[in-house]
């Protein structure tokens, strides 16, 4: 498989304080790739270093074989790729349909946008029925789907999820997670998963790095990382 996202020897951090050492990995099309460690390994300051949120100190991201180090966060979507940030960040008092609109913006067709919008809502049902109220009266749980349906507004080739679990109930988490699922085929979507619940992950990832304090330290197969003894005892509690 081609590689769509190659990052070699990335460093990123936060004015005097560094982040991420030397990361590496990369991610085919069609895969699931998934980045778990523990809270504070540096997993949202990688994501936002390829998004274009931070700036790199040193290293290289490239997409679809174009060198994309430092480039503009905005430039992302219409260039295919998205990202699904911690926690979903809509506007609270836009309406869920705005919200998801704004989502396609990169598209200046009405016709396309309009039928993005019917596919965004027969993927997450439940949208269509909140589709006039505001984003900010929304579960947790529809938050998720909200922000998703938002960025596949753009029909990425890459979406990036940070931490698409947190605050939400297993039974979500697991519906969430099924829904990536059927949009990689689909859509022919290449995911990259950033998440703290290393099981949910790796039950999800076709293959997966650890991080761990801003350092890649293994990698493989996610089915191979699940049995792996330091792995369970480490971030799984087996």
């Amino acid at each position: 498989m081609m590689s769509l996202l190659t990052v070699e020897g990335l460093c990123a951090g936060y004015g005097e304080l560094p982040v991420l050492h030397e990361v590496s990995l990369h991610v085919a099309e069609g895969e699931i790739v998934a980045i778990v460690g523990a809270n504070g390994a540096g997993k949202s300051t990688l994501l936002s270093a390829i998004a274009g949120l931070l700036r790199p100190t040193a290293g290289r991201i490239s997409f679809r074989g174009a060198d994309i180090t430092g480039r503009a966060a905005h430039r992302g979507p219409g260039a295919g790729l998205a990202m699904v940030p911690e926690g979903g960040k809509l506007f609270p008092f836009l309406t869920v349909e705005d919200n998801l609109l704004l989502g396609g913006y990169t598209n200046e067709d009405a016709k396309a946008r309009a039928a993005r919008l019917d596919e965004a809502m027969d993927t997450f049902p439940i949208l269509r029925e909140r589709r006039g109220q505001l984003a900010g009266k929304l579960s947790g749980g529809e938050r998720q789907m909200c922000a998703v349906a938002r960025a596949m507004m753009s029909r990425p080739a890459l979406m990036m999820l940070d931490e698409p679990s947190v605050g939400l109930s297993p039974l979500m988490v697991e519906r969430i997670f099924s829904v990536v699922e059927t949009l990689v085929r689909r859509e022919k979507l290449t995911v990259l998963l950033v998440e703290q619940n290393v099981g949910e992950a790796l039950e999800l990832a076709d293959r997966a790095y650890v991080l761990d304090h801003g350092a890649i330290v293994l990698g493989g197969p996610a089915a191979e990382l699940r049995r792996d003894a330091r792995i369970r005892e480490t971030y799984m509690g087996l």
